[in-house]
């Protein structure tokens, strides 16, 4: 992405929030510090990122899902009341390249 690209996306990402501003901003940093490409084995940005974004999507939809599904599930047994706050986690791990993220925060019901 050319740097005014990156600097109107940017731009349009404050615009509209900060989880949007931080996106642009890694994306910007990946490509701005990604190693010099060989003939061998040089990996495309574009589709790597978006390789990234659909399993990001997949993983948002179905953990939504199941989220609600649970919660659904502890009110109608009776395990929580439906007017708490829930404390959630998640965690994604890549093995290959030693990436293990947490992601911790709260979820109210009312």
């Amino acid at each position: 992405m050319p740097a005014e690209q990156r600097s109107l996306a940017a731009a349009g990402a404050r615009a509209h929030g900060s989880l949007e501003t931080r996106s642009v901003r890694a994306y910007a940093l990946v490509r701005r510090n990604r190693p010099p490409e060989t003939s061998e084995g040089a990996m495309d940005e574009d589709k790597f990122n978006i390789e990234v974004r659909k399993f990001l999507k997949e993983v948002g939809i179905t953990s939504q899902r199941e989220i609600e599904r649970a919660v659904r599930e502890a009110i109608e047994a009776g395990r929580i009341k439906g007017n708490e706050k829930l404390k959630i986690s998640a965690r994604i791990q890549i093995e290959r390249v030693a990436l293990d993220h947490s992601v911790k925060g709260d979820i109210a019901l009312a």
